[in-house]
């Protein structure tokens, strides 16, 4: 393993434990986690290994930023989902307060593909939603940048 990315949300941490694949240098091999607070009766949800790319990693991280800018003049902004290419996660950045000095919190959502369903091949999703803080959000994408530097 190469990595673990952590977003820390309010109630959950959304995780990625990452490693390069040796075939193909524009794709790694995610395993993504929800890992819920302790007061849950739930502990962690956890997706299948999936393929996710180079690209999909700067999309996800100019989704998120673009998100904090629109914020801070729209505090009821709701983004459309984003979606890895793999079609192994995908967020949704919601309404929120944010400063222009960039403190603040807005919701966002994390959906999970843990499986197919057998019988039609449709993809299953479970997730969470909570609130999760700017600076929380910067680490995270702080982190992903660092990712694509250092397979560049």
């Amino acid at each position: 393993m190469i990595g673990i990315f952590r977003l820390n949300a309010m109630g959950f941490t959304f995780r990625w434990e990452v490693e390069y694949l040796s075939h193909d240098k524009n794709h790694y091999s995610v395993t993504m986690k929800l890992e819920l607070n302790s007061k849950f009766n739930y502990n962690v949800i956890e997706s299948e290994p999936i393929f996710v790319s180079q690209d999909d990693v700067i999309s996800c991280v100019s989704y998120l930023q673009s998100h904090i800018t629109n914020l801070i003049s729209n505090h009821e902004l709701e983004s459309f989902d984003f979606a890895g290419s793999e079609l192994g996660f995908v967020l949704q950045a919601l309404s929120g307060y944010i400063e222009p000095n960039r403190e603040g919190c807005f919701g966002i959502r994390v959906m999970l593909c843990v499986g197919r369903e057998p019988d039609n091949d449709t993809h299953v999703y479970l997730g969470c939603e909570s609130d999760v803080c700017v600076d929380e959000v910067d680490e995270f994408c702080k982190a992903l940048s660092t990712l694509i530097e250092t397979k560049a």
